[in-house]
């Protein structure tokens, strides 16, 4: 089955939790439906491309969470780490545009030991 567009953009909206691909990102979208519908890539590799997309956000978020607290963020709590309207420093604010995806995962790690659930004392740590 070869991938539409449209579906991809589905895919890229479900892994960076609620966000919408920006005009670039539909761009390459197009294209690798395009490549897809052309059998010059699989589906497993489209889908592989839209999963990868997500290591400067959501991985970011799952990752040091897990770390940190041992658990998996809930769906609110993911939301709220990644793609949140009531979060100005969430992972795709204009906060984090300017880090290297190592600096991503230090600066979102050092906030979450310090001043989130990663720290035995703060008021947001779910027991």
């Amino acid at each position: 089955m070869a991938y539409t567009s449209a579906q991809l953009a589905s895919m890229y909206s479900n892994v960076h939790i609620g966000l919408a691909p920006n005009a670039t990102q539909s761009a390459i979208l197009d294209e690798i439906a395009q490549a897809s519908r052309n059998g010059q890539i699989s589906d497993a590799q489209a889908q592989y491309y839209v999963v990868n997309t997500a290591d400067a956000d959501t991985a970011v978020a799952l990752q040091s969470y897990q770390f940190f607290t041992g658990k998996t963020p809930t769906q609110g709590g993911l939301s709220y780490l990644v793609n949140s309207a009531s979060n100005t420093t969430d992972l795709n604010d204009a906060y984090y545009q300017g880090f290297s995806l190592e600096n991503r995962y230090i600066n979102f790690a050092q906030n979450l030991g310090i001043i989130g659930e990663g720290n035995p004392h703060s008021p947001f740590r779910r027991m």
